[in-house]
């Protein structure tokens, strides 16, 4: 259950009390008729699910991080491109205490795949597609140094629209499990001290490679996760719900479906 609703529901009593010192002139039938506006107001908005983009280049991880923060079963590709079409995806999930919930996802067309197509058809259905969306991440592979890809299609795509995308745009470095050099701490599943300090470097590079296409972009909507690992995806998360219009960021919460970290973990090492 969302927070709005166990207000309305489980503390509708204090609300109500609330009510009547925000408006100690108002009549018990008032104070319900309030209520009752304030729950349409909710189911309706519950009726309109949150629109989410996840873009960026193939092989990226696109489709494993939309499966590790909704709990859904999108197939992931490990040869090929998996994604050839815009793909609007309504996913039920559901909340911690059992509330079902809908939300629309993109899986956005996986880029590089033709450069033509990036540059004409592509760069249209991008617009078009995070104009409606109430949160884009991009999803970027940390392992990889060929970050001026991404650079170029952030700068064509996103900047056009930046009045209406930055203060929605979350970027995700994916795949922090892969860099080099070190491995991955697998029983405590965290990095290595190695890789804490390459992460920490890549991170200071897009934070720059970025500032001068996005200069409206906070800092605090750049995260280094691994959706396959489900380390940092709680970060990831919150990102988004910042990035979200307060109105419609409490009907993401209730959508979210992540493994908790400490499931991840050596049961040994907890002990």
């Amino acid at each position: 259950m969302d927070r709005f609703s166990q207000i309305l529901i489980k503390h509708k009593r204090q609300f109500e009390q609330k009510l009547r010192q925000l408006l100690p002139d108002s009549t018990s039938e008032q104070r319900q008729l309030i209520i009752k506006r304030l729950s349409e107001r909710k189911r309706a908005e519950e009726e309109k699910p949150p629109k989410i983009a996840i873009i960026g280049q193939a092989g990226a991880g696109k489709s494993s991080t939309i499966n590790a923060l909704f709990g859904t079963s999108l197939p992931v590709g490990h040869v090929g491109a998996c994604t050839t079409e815009e793909a609007e995806l309504r996913v039920e999930a559901q909340t911690v205490d059992g509330a079902n919930g809908v939300i629309t996802v993109f899986d956005m067309p996986g880029l590089g795949d033709d450069p033509d197509l990036d540059c004409a058809e592509y760069k249209q259905l991008y617009n078009q597609v995070l104009s409606e969306c109430d949160v884009a991440v991009w999803v970027i592979n940390a392992a990889s140094r060929a970050m001026g890809y991404d650079k170029q299609m952030i700068r064509d795509v996103v900047a056009p629209s930046q009045d209406q995308l930055t203060s929605r745009l979350v970027i995700g470095l994916n795949q922090v499990d892969l860099m080099q050099p070190g491995s991955w701490f697998h029983r405590a599943n965290l990095p290595s001290k190695s890789q804490k300090e390459t992460i920490a470097k890549r991170l200071e590079y897009i934070i720059e490679l970025f500032r001068d296409i996005v200069p409206g972009i906070d800092v605090s909507r750049i995260i280094p996760y691994s959706a396959m690992r489900g380390y940092h995806l709680e970060q990831l998360f919150e990102a988004m719900l910042n990035a979200c219009d307060s109105d419609r960021a409490w009907v993401l919460y209730g959508r979210k479906s992540i493994e908790d970290f400490a499931a991840t973990i050596d049961p040994d090492l907890l002990r």
